[in-house]
């Protein structure tokens, strides 16, 4: 997981096409919640070699509220950032707490672990 790093914020670029952006909505605002962390995520906008692409851009809060979203045609989003609400969050919903670490990491298990 992301927050192994302790991340605050994670940054997702993407070119998500039209025809799924229900799975690029649903999947970011189950990254910000599983996280527990702010979720700024870019998409492509227009076309790309006859694909529609979704644009949808958004920034969404450790809770998994979207606090901005851009619609489906190229445009800039912003919105104010408080890292200091991904304690809060944390405390409130401890479910970073309790995973089982060991678990994840027995022998023949392979993780993405950073050197």
């Amino acid at each position: 997981m992301l927050t192994d790093l302790v991340a605050e914020v994670i940054v997702t670029p993407a070119a998500w096409p039209l025809a799924r952006v229900m799975h690029w909505r649903s999947l970011l605002i189950a990254r910000a919640i599983e996280n527990q962390a702010w979720v700024i995520a870019c998409n492509s906008a227009g076309d790309q070699e006859g694909t529609k692409l979704a644009g949808t851009s958004m920034i969404i809060d450790p809770g998994g509220v979207v606090v901005a979203e851009a619609g489906v045609e190229p445009m800039s989003i912003d919105a104010e950032v408080d890292v200091s609400t991904v304690a809060i969050v944390r405390s409130e919903f401890p479910v970073l707490a309790h995973r089982r670490i060991e678990i994840a990491q027995r022998p023949g298990r392979q993780t993405a672990r950073p050197d």
